[in-house]
C-alpha cells in the first residue's frame, strides 16, 4: 500500500531526525 509505504518512510526520517516516541505513536494511531 503507498500509504504504508509512505509510513514507513516517514518512520525512518522521524528516527534518523531523532523524532520524539509521542510523535511516533500520534501518527501510528491515526494510520490505524
Amino acid at each position: 500500500m503507498p500509504f504504508f509505504l509512505l509510513w514507513k518512510d516517514y518512520c525512518l526520517r522521524g528516527i534518523l531526525e531523532n523524532a520524539t516516541k509521542f510523535e511516533e505513536k500520534y501518527f501510528l494511531e491515526m494510520l490505524w
